[in-house]
């Protein structure tokens, strides 16, 4: 008898053994129907015994490795065994105990398969066939299980995990890559749980205790899994099916999850994907919400969470499960809104419900996911309508109200809120974010509503973008930021909330680092509303200092100098309004602090009359009983003069330097001192230092006397910051009067110099030293520059001599000695220098004193005294002290080399003086001529060995000797070409190592002064020579260029250099034809820069600062603040005080070209004769050069260009350069003229913005009028091209009109452009037709001589009445015609033919909506037409500010507080307005501060610019823009109107794609005429007719639903059809429709509704109804 197994095995061979597939399944149960006969209870425990012994002897890894292993067998006996378990469960007869041992020996065979599983898991080509056996005896596991038939159960179930348990430890702690056999026992582990959990009949305790034994184990090994596992089928099995599980019904275990679910939002592992582990963590908390919903809405943290999912800007998905969850929440509160009163009172700030606030608390969530969801979409016009319902919210918000408790209003918690501003401040689309940041910034309804923890948090960070300064946003962001901060402080109530904001928002200044235009707006802000409301706040006091003074030493001083002087003017003019004394709650500013504020304000403030008063009423109003200044400074000098008693304190450096930085502190505060403290304080420092030098008149003192180190250097620090003239001629008497201080100091210094043991008194610490004689030679220079006068300076001469003559015979500072050098010689030669630079450190009094002979001795003996470090064996013999010097040695060396070069540089600027009063030059001084090419040979040594610190003086110096020690020996003109070269290149590097302003303006200095740019060589006279010819305008040319190039990283820069060459070039018009590519370089600069470069141009211009005018502070300090130590040498060597802008460089260039434009027609003189032929070859090279730019590769490679970019702006400043030259431009042959012509037509037909057009037309109507011959030979030529593109042609008809105004005393040229203009009004192009008719209309209304211009030609004066007739009684025609006058008109002719500067850098611009960049005050240029001779001095700031606002015609804007009197304005007379000019004037410091504050100079009328958003960034945003998911099919059109039409409408709506027969149609002029470059925009694919119906099956199995325009007898009204989102439409021909074989294709047909008679639609229109009823729908969903 065959047995079970064996028919099970015979019948499985039958099977393809490799192939387990499900589609077996029914056979398999089919042949165990046939075989399984279960009708007796020991026949089925007999099959089932064999069954499992046969499972068991095949469970073994050699089998189930084999190749000889048949699946099908094993998966029948799995089946098999299966079946009879399920039997012996219903059969009541069934003998338990039996079944028992049969179902142990059958589990136990299933945990040896399992426990193999690992290995047989190998990936050989059969281990899927593997898994689904493994699977399943899982499933049997599960099964059996679920009978609850095997006693003691627990036992089994307690192996089963164990085994599952292990794996999951396998995978931890081993890194198990096997991940196949994990997934198995994961699958077994979350059956056996599931099965487990959800059998009610289960009461078997035991089983219980081993659940909840295994519990906390697999959540923590889950947990662990999650936190390291990469797998993501392993992490997506624990979340989605075993953790839920096992958490049950816990609490406690719930919370564990929760807990970490939370960690996984907050704070992902970095090892593993953050977004990843994000969204499973939401997708954890979405699994445990239906089961614990009340414990999670009422804990904080999980709102938290939601909030943090909702503001992921970098995860959609994060998004849409946080929003799932906040959706499920307010669910769940709706329907359980009943009982929602009996859950406590437990609700969180972020979340509450009730049923009597649900109505309201439902519209309040509405609206905020409508917001929400809304800034999904990219584009502003879908956005901005929703975005106002924010006011809703914020105003409603449970949080809103500010500086105070939440208020008791039930609304959304502003967390919420929040997160829509986040989403709209972040949004991809940068136009948006534009839009909504200005109406965020603009909304007066509920900015007093805002929390001020948002304002200084999210909104500031906001505003700080810096896309929002540049482009349309680019004049109003400025004006929004102040008056939002205004608008919200206005809200606040009382003085401590207005205080507390204050604080806030300078606190987060000081914390972030912010667009710098941002930081500015903020501090004018607080300057403008402290000044008009002249409130006391309580802002400054010593809690509050340390933020202060951070906010001055970090975030002030890491920008650029420009505006941080706007900034720290700013903080003066409020800082009276910060403090108030009489508050009972101000925390009143202690002397220290207020002398550490004091003190951290740039010096150039403090000498200034107007800050120095401002800063003194501060002190004053604080300035109480108990904190007097006055007695604070006595009680320091006290302190002075008891360490007099203490000698034994050795002064080491760090001490000199604490004694150094108290005195500078102090010193800055006795300066706003009364006069009459001032004198006390400065009698009693006198008297004091007088009494400790005559205790030392053998000058012994050296370090050891503390009191009188720190008298005599708090005395230098007041000296030396002491400019203003008030406090100096206070300073005079006590000099003289006190114990005749002026005199005895001088003696003093001179024995101390004389006394030969000073070498020998050096201490072993010179850097004390050093540091004291600096204090010394301040006070020195300081009464030999103020007390001095003409009969004691004689007395002084002769004891001073004495001193000189010591010097030059001392063998210890010979040049030839350095050979035996030690420290203290090297060190006590930096004190000689020392001690002359104070004698000569003021040069206007002591140049009285010498003669030329003497002062070059000075400068030939300095020339050659040098420093040298001793050698390595003498450094061994010195002590600690002297070594510590050494270590310092490359600072006294740049100390040295400083001190030198600026003692040179005066020494020579002093003999200049003198040879000047001789009626010589410095070029005629012998030393000079002899030695002059050697002294630039030892600078150029020093200058490359030099640092930033120390470079400056050698650069002045240079900037001396360069065109005197360059010059040809031989007498010839001309520059020694090796050494001219090596003096430019030793400069240039240093200048770029050191990157900073100051240096790069030393340069421009260098080479670009009066006598060497001014030289010209006669290359044609120097032919003869056998040297090679050298000519350094080359050299000139190529260091030009690359200072444009530091021009666009460095603002200023361009204006120095085009101030210091034009000055030149105007003087010198053969140099000028030398620079004509760099001159039109000059005209054309500007801030072009990409987007990219743009958005990091803060830190650019961070790389260089311009320096501050300084003081020495101490010797070793290095700091770039101490570059600069004289403002008259930084305005004559350095980069002065001009204007920043770049416009204002430009304005210099275009004012350069119209004053060699006017000396051309200036009349004969001497002087004209000689340069008239220069300046007129120079004005026709000029403009040559611009009108062949317009050709040039970068405007060509780009055909057509938008509103603002780098190409328009380029082309706006050649224009406008042309504009300018029109009037001047005199061809000297018919060849030039006709080439001027030619490039005049070919730039017609070039494509140009209308902006562009305009500048043409002003310069063709001013060049033409004074040339006919244009106009007769290429003017009429481009009007007789009837045939010409629309576009080319209206311009040509514009500026034939304007010509036309301007053609006088020739008759004849006027009749035929007259006739030629009347031709085009009956042109086909409606444009050119209604501009031709329009300018006939005006000429017959406007000019009283027209019948004398037409002969009197009575046929032509009756058809132009008859047609004036028609033009202006047909009401089409009248109303067409005045919407072009509004547009042309020809009255007003000066917008369009005008040449001034107002028209074409200001009225222009601004009516074209150019950026504000481009846009520059009529001021600018009357005050540079005005001032023949303007300076880089500081007097330009205040010449050039009131020319802005005297000589202008409008009132600048001045941005303030609104005070809601709008009309107030209106009716203030001149008076009034030239009173708010002086103001203005007044408040206004520098031009760069007034030019930032009002970019146009004037009011302007403030033009739409929402459309205008997309536009620019168009470029950016064409690829990335959603399309709508419609095809247009147009393959059976053929007429280009209708095609052109369609194309227009396509690109409006911004469909997918339109499908033509033919992609030629794109060149097509009368296509292009009519599309007006929507073809650039717009996909489109070409698609024959015989090749369409492969096209359309070919979408319709890419899932678009094909539909056509039909009347069909099954078609469906447009108006009752719903579009699928994506489509194919077809549209039919023109007369015929969609062919036959089509419509079959066709899924539905759509029929437009009609009422009219011939129920017939243009196939464009048809297409246009379809598409907007297409977008309409989508706009709808």
């Amino acid at each position: 008898m065959i047995t079970t197994i064996q028919q099970i095995e015979t019948f499985s061979k039958s099977l393809n053994k490799n192939s387990i597939d499900s589609d077996k399944n029914e056979i398999y149960d089919s042949f165990l129907d046939c075989i399984l006969i279960i009708d007796d209870n020991n026949n089925n425990n007999n099959i089932l015994e064999q069954l499992i012994e046969k499972l068991k002897s095949i469970s073994n890894i050699e089998y189930l490795n084999s190749n000889n292993i048949n699946y099908h067998f094993i998966k029948l006996l799995l089946i098999s065994i299966q079946r009879i378990i399920n039997n012996n469960k219903n059969d009541k007869n069934n003998n338990n105990n039996n079944n028992n041992k049969l179902y142990k020996s059958l589990f136990n065979t299933y945990i040896e398969i399992l426990e193999i599983s690992k290995i047989i898991l190998n990936q050989d080509e059969n281990h899927l066939n593997k898994v689904k056996i493994l699977e399943m005896v899982i499933n049997n596991i599960k099964d059996t299980l679920s009978l609850n038939i095997i006693e003691n159960s627990f036992e089994i179930v307690n192996d089963l995990l164990e085994k599952s348990n292990l794996s999951m430890i396998s995978i931890l702690e081993e890194n198990d890559e096997n991940n196949i056999h994990f997934n198995v026992l994961f699958n077994l582990l979350n059956k056996i749980y599931n099965e487990l959990n959800n059998n009610n009949n289960n009461n078997n305790k035991e089983i219980l205790l081993v659940i909840n034994k295994f519990r906390d184990i697999f959540i923590k090994n889950s947990i662990e899994l999650l936190k390291k596992s990469i797998d993501t089928d392993i992490r997506n099995g624990i979340i989605s099916t075993l953790l839920l599980p096992l958490v049950n019904d816990s609490i406690e275990t719930f919370n564990m999850v929760k807990e970490f679910a939370y960690k996984m939002i907050s704070d992902p592992p970095e090892s593993l994907f953050v977004s990843l582990v994000k969204s499973e963590g939401f997708k954890l908390l979405s699994n445990l919400f239906n089961s614990f919903y009340k414990n999670l809405i009422f804990d904080p943290i999980f709102w938290q969470s939601i909030i943090n999912g909702l503001n992921d800007i970098n995860d959609s998905l994060n998004r849409k499960r946080s929003s799932y969850l906040l959706k499920k929440s307010i669910k769940i509160s709706i329907e359980k809104e009943n009982e929602i009163s009996t859950w406590g009172d437990n609700w969180s700030k972020y979340f509450k419900w009730s049923k009597e606030d649900s109505e309201k608390l439902q519209k309040l969530w509405n609206t905020f996911f409508l917001i929400y969801e809304s800034l999904d979409d990219f584009t502003i016009h879908l956005i901005q309508p929703v975005w106002k319902e924010i006011d809703s919210l914020v105003i409603g918000s449970s949080s809103s109200s500010p500086m105070s408790s939440p208020s008791s209003k039930e609304g959304l918690d502003f967390e919420w809120v929040e997160i829509l501003f986040k989403r709209c401040l972040n949004h991809q689309n940068p136009a948006v974010i534009k839009v909504l940041i200005i109406d965020v910034l603009n909304s007066k309804q509920y900015i007093p509503y805002l929390p001020i923890e948002f304002i200084s948090g999210t909104l500031i960070q906001s505003i700080s973008n810096a896309a929002l300064y540049k482009g349309v946003t680019e004049s109003t962001i400025h004006v929004a930021t102040i008056n939002f901060f205004t608008n919200y402080y206005q809200s606040l109530s009382t003085i401590k909330e207005k205080s507390k904001f204050i604080q806030t928002i300078i606190n987060c200044l000081v914390v972030n680092h912010f667009q710098k235009e941002l930081l500015v707006n903020i501090i004018k802000f607080i300057e403008t509303i402290t000044n008009q409301q002249k409130l006391k706040l309580t802002v400054l006091n010593n809690e509050f200092f340390p933020v202060f003074l951070n906010f001055f030493e970090i975030s002030i001083k890491r920008l650029h100098s420009n505006v941080r002087n706007r900034i720290y003017k700013s903080i003066i003019k409020s800082l009276i309004y910060l403090c108030d004394e009489n508050n009972q709650d101000y925390q009143q500013l202690d002397f220290n602090n207020k002398s550490k504020i004091i003190y951290s304000i740039p010096l150039h403030f403090h000498t200034n009359l107007k800050y120095n008063q401002l800063l003194n009423n501060w002190l004053n109003s604080i300035n109480h009983n108990e904190n007097n200044n006055l007695n604070n400074i006595k009680l320091i000098l006290n302190n002075y003069k008891i360490e007099e008693k203490d000698n034994l304190i050795i002064i080491d450096k760090d001490i000199i330097i604490k004694i150094k930085q108290e005195s500078f502190i102090i010193s800055r505060m006795i300066l706003y001192l009364n006069s009459k403290e001032f004198s006390e304080i400065i009698n009693e420092i006198l008297i004091e230092i007088s009494k400790l030098m005559i205790k030392d008149s053998t000058c012994k003192f050296g370090l050891e006397n503390m009191s009188f180190n720190k008298f005599i250097i708090l005395l230098g620090s007041i000296l030396s910051i002491t400019e203003l003239s008030n406090q100096i001629e206070t300073l005079k008497p006590l000099f003289i009067n006190t114990e005749n201080f002026y005199e005895s100091f001088l003696d003093f210094l001179l024995n101390n110099f004389k006394n030969q043991q000073l070498l020998n008194q050096l201490q072993s610490n010179y850097i004390p030293t050093l540091e004291i004689e600096e204090s010394l030679y301040l006070i020195q220079s300081f009464i030999i520059e103020n007390i001095l006068n003409d009969n004691n300076l004689k007395s002084y001469k002769i004891k001073l001599n004495n001193y000189l003559n010591q010097i030059f015979n001392n063998n210890n500072i010979d040049k030839n000695n350095n050979n035996n050098n030690n420290i203290k010689i090297e060190i006590q030669k930096v004190i000689y220098i020392q001690k002359l630079f104070g004698i000569f450190k003021e040069r206007s009094n002591i140049s009285k004193l010498f003669k030329v002979e003497e002062i070059e001795k000075l400068i030939d003996f300095i020339f050659n005294i040098t420093i040298q470090k001793p050698k390595q064996q003498q450094q061994e013999q010195y002590d600690h002290s002297i070594k510590e010097t050494l270590g310092l040695w490359g600072n006294i060396n740049s100390y040295f080399i400083k001190t030198k070069w600026m003692l040179i540089r005066n020494l020579l600027t002093c003999q200049s003086e003198i040879m000047k009063n001789e009626n010589q030059s410095l070029d005629q001084s012998k030393l000079l001529i002899e030695k002059s090419s050697n002294y630039l040979e030892i600078l150029i040594d020093d200058l490359s060995g030099s640092n930033f610190y120390c470079s400056q003086p050698i650069f002045h110096c240079l900037t001396i000797l360069l065109p005197i020690g360059t010059k040809r020996k031989d007498g010839k003109i001309g520059f020694n070409k090796e050494l001219f070269e090596n003096c430019l290149s030793y400069a240039w590097t240093s200048v770029m190592d050191s990157g900073t302003l100051t240096f790069i303006g030393s340069f421009i200095q260098l080479a670009y002064q009066h006598d060497i740019l001014s030289v010209c060589i006669n290359e044609e006279e120097e032919e003869d020579d056998e040297e090679e010819i050298f000519n350094h305008h080359n050299l000139l040319k190529e260091y030009f260029y690359k200072l444009l190039n530091q021009s666009s990283l460095v603002i200023g820069l361009y204006n120095l250099l085009i101030m210091k060459t034009t000055m030149i070039w105007k003087e010198y018009p053969e140099i000028a034809i030398l620079y004509v590519d760099e001159i039109y370089e000059s005209l054309v600069f500007g801030p072009t820069r990409t987007a990219g470069n743009e958005l990091h141009q803060d830190d650019l211009e961070l790389t260089f600062h311009d320096a501050l005018i300084g003081v020495p502070t101490f010797v070793f300090n290095l700091h770039q603040d101490s570059i600069c130590e004289s403002a008259k040498d930084q305005i004559k060597f350095g980069f002065g005080s001009i204007p920043h802008k770049d416009s204002f460089g430009r304005a210099i260039a275009t004012v350069f070209l119209y004053e060699m434009g006017k000396l051309s027609k200036s009349s004969s003189s001497h002087h004209m004769n000689e340069n008239k032929n220069k300046i007129i070859e120079f004005i026709n090279l000029i403009s040559m050069k611009l009108l062949n730019s317009n050709f040039d590769k970068e405007f060509l490679k780009k055909k057509e260009y938008i509103l603002n970019t780098p190409i328009h702006r380029l082309k706006v400043r050649i224009w406008q350069s042309l504009c300018i030259l029109s009037k001047f431009i005199q061809p000297n042959s018919n060849e030039q003229m006709n080439e001027i012509g030619s490039a005049i037509v070919k730039i017609f037909h070039l494509f140009n913005l209308p902006s562009i057009r305009k500048y043409v037309n002003i310069f063709l109507v001013n060049f033409m009028k004074r040339h006919h011959e244009i106009i007769e030979i290429h003017l009429i030529q481009l009007l007789d091209n009837l045939n010409v593109r629309g576009d080319i042609l209206s311009s040509i008809v514009v500026t034939a009109g304007y010509i036309l105004l301007n053609i006088e005393n020739n008759n004849q040229l006027y009749q035929k452009v007259f006739n030629r203009i009347l031709s085009l009004t009956t042109s086909g192009h409606q444009v050119v037709k209604t501009i031709a008719s329009s300018i006939i209309v005006q000429i017959y209304d406007t000019d009283n001589k027209l019948a004398e211009k037409l002969s009197s030609d009575s046929t032509m004066l009756a058809f132009l009445k008859q047609l004036h007739y028609f033009f202006t009684n047909n009401q089409q025609a009248f109303k067409s015609l005045e919407k072009q006058k509004q547009v042309m008109d020809l009255e007003k002719k000066n917008q369009f033919s005008s040449s001034s500067f107002q028209n074409v850098f200001y009225d222009t611009p601004v009516l074209e909506q150019l950026s504000p960049s481009e846009i520059i005050s009529p001021g600018i240029f009357e005050f540079l037409l005005s001032s023949n001779d303007y300076s880089i001095g500081n007097p330009l700031e205040k010449q050039l500010r009131d020319k802005l606002l005297e000589k202008s015609k409008y009132l600048p804007k001045v941005i303030g507080v609104d005070n809601g009197n709008e009309n107030d304005s209106d009716d203030d007379d001149e008076n009034h307005k030239e009173n708010n000019i002086k103001k203005l004037i007044s408040n206004t410091d520098d031009i760069d501060e007034y030019i930032d504050n009002n970019p146009t100079s004037y009011q302007k009328k403030i033009l739409p610019w929402s459309n205008d958003l997309d536009l620019e960034t168009r470029d950016e945003l064409v690829v990335k823009k959603a399309r709508q998911s419609i095809i247009i099919v147009a393959s059976f059109i053929d007429k280009i109107p209708n095609l052109a039409g369609l194309a227009r409408t396509c690109e409006i709506f911004n469909i997918e794609c339109l499908v033509v027969s033919d992609l030629k149609i794109r060149d097509n002029k009368e296509f292009q005429n009519i599309t007006v470059t929507a073809e650039k925009w717009l996909p489109m694919e070409e698609v024959a007719e015989n090749d369409l119906k492969q096209y359309l099956l070919l979408k319709k199995s890419q899932g678009y639903s094909l539909l056509g325009v039909e009347q069909t007898s099954s078609s469906v009204l447009l108006n009752k059809f719903e579009f699928p989102q994506k489509s194919v439409l077809v549209l039919g021909k023109e007369k015929e429709g969609i062919p036959t074989e089509f419509i079959n294709l066709l899924d539905k047909c759509i029929e437009i509704p009609q009422l009219g008679i011939i129920r017939s639609l243009n196939v464009h229109v048809s297409g246009s109804l379809m598409i907007w009823d297409y977008f309409r729908q989508q706009l709808n969903k």
